[in-house]
């Protein structure tokens, strides 16, 4: 009700334990990955990772990436899912170790989950 005043200019979306309010300029997160993704070169591999609906035009537009939902998977397009930040903290530590890896490192163990499935993976 409060909002209802702005909702022509602005759309309004319940997120997180707060209230998005976007501007109807036609410009949202899935444009900013685009711009991104433009700069930085598509030969690389775009990972996004969002706990709301606003992330869903980011996951649209990164649909060949790695895209990651925080929280329920429900009515999500994104392609994998985690809990919680917790496993969010996790997942960017284990990228970071796979990255600077070595063949003597000793193996890092991640679960991410897709379609209701725990994938586990060891990397070296």
């Amino acid at each position: 009700r409060i909002l209802a005043p702005v909702t022509a200019d602005f759309e309004v979306l319940r997120a997180h334990r707060a209230w998005d309010i976007i501007p109807r300029t036609g410009f949202h997160k899935g444009t900013a990955a685009a711009w991104m993704r433009e700069a930085f070169g598509r030969d690389r591999l775009a990972i996004y990772i969002g706990d709301d609906r606003s992330d869903e035009d980011a996951f649209a537009e990164l649909s060949d990436g790695l895209t990651i939902r925080v929280g329920e998977p429900a009515d999500s397009i994104a392609r994998y899912w985690l809990p919680d930040l917790k496993a969010v903290a996790g997942f960017i530590a284990w990228v970071r170790n796979a990255r600077g890896a070595s063949s003597n490192a000793p193996a890092q163990n991640f679960q991410i989950a897709s379609n209701g499935f725990n994938a586990s993976k060891k990397v070296r």
